[in-house]
């Protein structure tokens, strides 16, 4: 495993409070030795701290006008219903958002990520995965021009990772509108037909070092990462364990 990764899972297991006693006790005897690992954990608890203040009804139905303005009127008609939890886990985002001027500069960095990367990730994955027949605009038989037309419109060489030792499958994918022009959205599905999807876009400015699991109830799941200019969002209605089994897959095959 990356030592990014393995840093962010002890991170994020220290918060959730899941270290055995001996190793919270050593953890935290780093803690006192490393401000700036102090500030990471600062960052994940300012996070959960949020979503945990806010409850998910996953009956609520979107409204539409709603995601028909995040996706830019890309989309209308789809099946909403089954992706309310997405939409929710989206407003919790913006809570944090406008929390955030109560927050640190880095809280303030972390929130605008959030702005670009976790919202519409969130919103592009609830919208295409309850998807029956037009879940992807290229599907996983034309692998090769999916690849290619993605890798024009970010311009930067993307690839479908390969999720096959997880049971999942490329369905396929397509390009999105993001808030900062050009997303992508690669689809995958597991023999008992679970989707998860990896959102895909560039950010403004490059920002180094953050890397996030933020975890919902009922079992609704968002890992992201940024490397460089590019952020990353693996979404899904799967354990917490899978979307950072996935994410960590991922960014191990992107770091190649």
């Amino acid at each position: 495993m990356d030592n990014k990764l393995r840093l962010d899972h002890q991170i994020q297991a220290y918060i959730d409070n899941e270290l055995s006693l001996s190793e919270r006790v050593e953890f935290t005897k780093q803690l006192k030795k490393d401000s700036a690992l102090q500030q990471r954990v600062d960052e994940y608890a300012f996070i959960n701290d949020q979503l945990k203040m806010q409850s998910i009804d996953d009956t609520e139905v979107i409204p539409e006008r709603l995601i028909a303005s995040a996706l830019n009127k890309r989309e209308k008609g789809f099946h909403l219903s089954k992706a309310a939890g997405y939409f929710l886990l989206g407003g919790i985002i913006g809570y944090l958002i406008t929390y955030s001027f109560q927050a640190t500069e880095s809280h303030r960095m972390v929130a605008n990520v959030a702005e670009a990367l976790i919202r519409p990730a969130v919103y592009a994955h609830a919208v295409f995965s309850p998807e029956v027949k037009h879940p992807v605009e290229v599907a996983a038989n034309q692998k090769a021009h999916l690849v290619t037309w993605v890798s024009k419109r970010l311009d930067e060489k993307i690839t479908a990772p390969e999720l096959s030792e997880f049971d999942f499958q490329l369905i396929g994918g397509r390009v999105l509108p993001s808030n900062n022009g050009i997303a992508a959205q690669f689809m995958y599905e597991n023999s008992s037909n679970k989707r998860v999807t990896l959102y895909i876009v560039k950010l403004d400015k490059k920002i180094d070092d953050v890397a996030f699991s933020v975890t919902e109830s009922n079992n609704q799941s968002v890992y992201f990462w940024v490397d460089n200019s590019f952020g990353y969002a693996v979404s899904g209605k799967v354990p917490k364990s899978t979307v950072l089994a996935l994410g960590e897959k991922i960014y191990s095959q992107y770091s190649k």
